[in-house]
């Protein structure tokens, strides 16, 4: 009875030995899986901010590209072709700054100015807006009068899938 007894006992310790690892490999299996699990919402998390990211970048890029010629267009004139400037001023700001602007956007203005964008930098950007400042060089084209910079902010907002100027305050 000693040795049947005997095998028991080796055979439960067994059990009981085997069990336990069986129990460690089952926790550092569930660790693994979750340090796993982690590891895919990190990358997944860093991939959509990269993709974001690009957009903003993209977003940023074409506003800073657009701002010059808005700019330009729409604070240059000249009396020979005022009501030509004026149509194509009031094509590229927003309803807001027409509305505003109304006087500054006619066909009465008097004079001629040239205003030229050499330097622009975005400043804030949003989904469909952009801040920009610009250094611009402002020339009287008809006297040759020295040009004079001036540094403006200006907000710009896409409608239409086009930039258009919604805001401009004189910085300097």
């Amino acid at each position: 009875m000693t040795a049947t007894t005997n095998i028991q006992r080796r055979s439960a310790a067994a059990d009981a030995a085997a069990a336990a690892d069986d129990r460690r490999r089952l926790a550092l299996l569930a660790v693994a899986a979750l340090v796993a699990l982690a590891m895919l919402v990190v990358a997944g998390r860093q991939w959509s901010d990269y993709r974001t990211d690009a957009s903003a970048r993209g977003q940023r890029d074409a506003a800073a590209a657009a701002a010059p010629g808005i700019i330009a267009d729409v604070f240059s004139y000249a009396p020979q072709t005022v009501a030509a400037d004026s149509r194509r001023a009031r094509e590229r700001v927003s309803e807001r700054f027409a509305t505003a602007n109304a006087a500054a956007l006619s066909d009465q203005r008097s004079g001629s100015v040239r205003w030229k964008a050499r330097t622009v930098g975005v400043e804030d950007s949003g989904p469909d807006w952009a801040e920009v400042l610009a250094v611009v060089e402002v020339a009287d084209p008809q006297h040759g009068t020295l040009a004079d910079d001036r540094i403006v902010s200006a907000r710009l907002i896409r409608s239409g899938g086009r930039w258009l100027l919604d805001a401009v305050e004189l910085v300097r």
